[in-house]
């Protein structure tokens, strides 16, 4: 009933902005109170936007709960898992954690029938995960091969280049046994 109520109480609810919002492009969307002396927006005239007042709050039994009627948990590790109760709370998974890790959670918290509610459908979320991280995988391990065969390319020119400039010397000192072989005989 609360719930139903609170949705109520949201439609009606105006969005609250600055003053002077619609005619100036470098105030933000967001709601700062009058402060002006002569503001008619502060002394709350007709024809002027509706300021923050009491009695806009949803009411306290269901306030910051989920559309669902469940209280959000984040939960980052397994741990956390364990105390959660599946009748009054759902999971939010933590943004910061991995990739694997979250597959890992969202097996456990599907084992303990705990609600997911940063999915609206996570078995979809599930497949199309696991594609992606086997295409991912695939596009990796040909890369890696690509930079293995590039490398084995410049190893092997290096070795060539070494084994051209081995033999170069080896003709500039062959050249110079010669001449000093034909020094000595002349001498």
């Amino acid at each position: 009933m609360s719930l139903a109520l609170r949705k109520a109480l949201k439609a009606r609810k105006p969005t609250f902005l600055a003053q002077d919002i619609h005619k100036h492009k470098a105030i933000r969307v967001r709601w700062r109170k009058p402060r002006g002396s002569d503001s008619k927006m502060r002394q709350h005239l007709r024809g002027y936007r509706r300021s923050v007042e009491t009695g806009w709050k949803s009411p306290r039994s269901v306030r910051g709960l989920h559309p669902l009627g469940l209280e959000m948990v984040l939960v980052s590790h397994e741990k956390q898992i364990a105390t959660l109760n599946p009748q009054t709370q759902g999971a939010l998974i933590s943004g910061t954690v991995g990739f694997k890790k979250q597959l890992a959670l969202i097996e456990v918290l599907q084992k303990k029938k705990i609600t997911i509610l940063n999915f609206k459908d996570v078995q979809t979320y599930l497949t199309t995960a696991k594609k992606k991280y086997e295409e991912k995988k695939a596009a990796q391990k040909a890369k890696e091969k690509v930079k293995e065969e590039k490398h084995k390319k410049v190893t092997k020119k290096k070795e060539e280049d070494l084994s051209k400039t081995i033999s170069e010397e080896e003709k500039k000192q062959q050249e110079k046994r010669e001449k000093d072989k034909l020094l000595t005989k002349a001498q």
